[in-house]
């Protein structure tokens, strides 16, 4: 598997002030850019394609990565002129048509080691995969109901802390086959129709509550990783990361 695609196109509000003059992507996290370390992380990899779905302030990050990376990676940009009234399932749709073979996708506010995605593109399943952390506090946000050989079978949003200890979190970092994206594909264009701020989350519960999509689970539960969608998040996020010297995971 040679190609990503990063869904980066957000404002980030609720990351304020961090985001006042950048887009979430490029807020820093110890010493980098969110979205180059997810960048960097793919290349150390073995990806060489990137596409990266783009909308606030979208410029800022092509110069960015551009600088960083030069042309030791392969990026594409696909730009989101309707990021503020929008949500992920919308992004995905302007990219996903260019990624028709098997790929990992990620959403611009994670920042994770290394070893998770060695650990997803090492697995020897041939179904899509979604990393996952058992749900413990402070965990909120997004969880999924596994069954019999970690197959997922619904997606919950806006879980909050506490709950439903038998559930998992969405790390919102994936690798799908070639069919399932062709699946979902088709069900973002009849979601976003119906609502245009419908999340990736949305189509991914939908196909697998009819199974149209076999995606299973890969538990990350002992490995580094966050989503930062707010300064507490971030906090957090360092705090956990802080063990380990910047740069090592």
């Amino acid at each position: 598997m040679k190609r990503a695609l990063i869904l980066a196109a957000g404002m980030g509000t609720r990351l304020h002030p961090f985001t006042a003059d950048r887009p979430k992507a490029l807020v820093e996290f110890r010493g980098d850019s969110m979205i180059e370390r997810a960048v960097a992380a793919l290349r150390r990899s073995g990806i060489r394609e990137i596409g990266i779905v783009i909308g606030y302030k979208g410029q800022l990050l092509r110069d960015r990565l551009t600088q960083r990376f030069g042309s030791s990676v392969d990026i594409s940009y696909f730009e989101s002129d309707r990021y503020e009234s929008t949500g992920t399932a919308y992004s995905f749709l302007l990219a996903a048509a260019h990624f028709r073979d098997d790929c990992l996708l990620l959403e611009g506010d994670v920042v994770f080691e290394d070893a998770l995605l060695s650990r997803l593109l090492n697995d020897g399943r041939a179904d899509s995969l979604a990393t996952l952390a058992a749900f413990r506090p402070p965990l909120e946000g997004t969880t999924v109901d596994l069954r019999a050989a970690d197959r997922i079978v619904d997606f919950h949003k806006r879980t909050v802390p506490g709950t439903f200890a038998d559930r998992f979190k969405t790390i919102n970092v994936y690798r799908f086959t070639r069919s399932d994206l062709a699946g979902m594909l088709d069900r973002a264009k009849r979601l976003v129709h119906q609502d245009p701020k419908a999340y990736l989350e949305d189509v991914l519960g939908a196909l697998v509550r009819d199974a149209a999509i076999h995606l299973r689970g890969i538990d990350c539960t002992d490995l580094l990783w966050a989503e930062i969608d707010t300064a507490e998040d971030m906090h957090l996020a360092e705090l956990a990361f802080g063990a380990f010297p910047a740069g090592a995971r």
